[in-house]
């Protein structure tokens, strides 16, 4: 999720032609530059935008009470939306030496100008969704069954001792689903137990493959089957988690879940709503024993995770990047969607663009990004 280029791969039209398109770079400093704090990088944003520096707090919370535009993405975003997105990720970008590197390549690509012409902007906001959004949206119940009833409040969390396998040579879902039911026995979240989900927290994307490679490396797993890449949730909590409007927080080392507020308004009435929703459903299924002592305080929503075996607990580093997917998402005023949802409008223009992203990243992560102590 560190500044990359944009992609040259090349697209085959037919067998006997290929085409190479032209590569987006993020602009950077000069060697002897002065540091850019995150002020400057949020600035020369909004100038680009229009958008007043004493109006960003409005801005915002315009950006973030809006509908959610369906796809392809940046044809019906405004100003706003995409104001929003870009400050979302120098906002939550999850790790400080990522931030360093967005806030700067930010405020030299937006100070320039360059992004005027609307094919480069388009293929800098599409590689940053390919990037930070993507492989965060996968709804996929391939994996879904009608979860039997793990006993009454006196039984075991697990059932059975048999060992919880990693899944990390075995790409197969099916594997997967059987690891996670037998980790976490209910939905994580509101705890039902009926119609679960094996539901990833990096997804199981082929269209990016190289940025999942890159999300993976990251968190130190090496598939998206392994059981640390993935939680049990019912079907209704696992398409809240895929659209981006409720995630798992990690807080000194424990889990919390929590619902997206899509405005700045704490007293706002669907957060509250939903909030309640999930509190009463919660309530409703606390029938297990490890469950009875946990208490919901407003917001925070213990998460327990039966196994005791914490390395097959869920990544946290993977829970962070889609902390992150949420809050830049919900800047961006934009609920994200599912593939079924697209439009067929584009979306084969759309696709060949972001595999075309992933498909020489790696390389051109080494091309064009300048490390912290090379830019002071």
């Amino acid at each position: 999720m560190e500044p990359i280029a944009q992609d040259t791969a090349p697209h085959t039209d037919d067998p006997t032609t290929t085409t190479t398109l032209p590569v987006f770079e993020f602009s950077q400093p000069p060697p002897d530059a002065p540091p850019v704090t995150f002020e400057m990088a949020r600035n020369a944003v909004a100038k680009f935008y229009g958008i007043e520096v004493r109006d960003i707090d409005r801005a915002l919370h315009q950006v973030a009470s809006m509908p959610g535009p369906r796809k392809p993405i940046w044809r019906k975003f405004g100003k706003l939306n995409k104001f929003g997105f870009l400050y979302g990720i120098l906002m939550h970008t999850p790790d400080k030496e990522w931030q360093e590197d967005y806030i700067r390549s930010f405020y030299w690509t937006f100070e320039s100008n360059r992004l005027m012409e609307k094919e480069e902007e388009e293929q800098c906001l599409n590689l940053l969704y390919a990037q930070f959004i993507q492989p965060f949206t996968q709804h996929d119940t391939s994996g879904s069954s009608n979860a039997s009833s793990h006993g009454s409040s006196g039984s075991t969390p697990n059932g059975s001792s048999a060992p919880i396998r990693s899944n990390a040579t075995d790409p197969t879902h099916s594997n997967f689903s059987t690891a996670l039911r037998k980790r976490d026995v209910a939905c994580l979240i509101c705890w039902g137990s009926q119609a679960t989900d094996a539901a990833h927290l990096i997804a199981q994307k082929s269209s990016i493959p190289l940025v999942i490679e890159k999300l993976l490396e990251r968190a130190g797993m090496r598939s998206v089957f392994q059981v640390q890449n993935g939680i049990l949730l019912c079907a209704t909590c696992h398409r809240l988690f895929d659209t981006l409007e409720q995630y798992i927080d990690v807080v000194d080392g424990r889990l919390f879940a929590k619902i997206v507020n899509r405005t700045n308004d704490p007293n706002d009435e669907d957060y509250l709503r939903d909030l309640e929703r999930l509190t009463a459903y919660r309530a409703i299924h606390k029938k297990y024993q490890y469950h009875a002592a946990i208490a919901d305080l407003g917001s925070e929503m213990p998460v327990y995770i039966p196994l005791d075996d914490e390395t097959m607990h869920p990544n946290h580093t993977a829970l962070a990047f889609h902390k992150a997917a949420c809050l830049i998402w919900k800047l961006a005023g934009a609920g994200a969607v599912n593939e079924d949802d697209w439009s067929g409008d584009c979306e084969d223009d759309v696709e060949n663009r972001l595999a075309m992203v992933a498909s020489r990243l790696e390389d051109l992560v080494k091309t064009s990004t300048v490390s912290v102590e090379e830019s002071k």
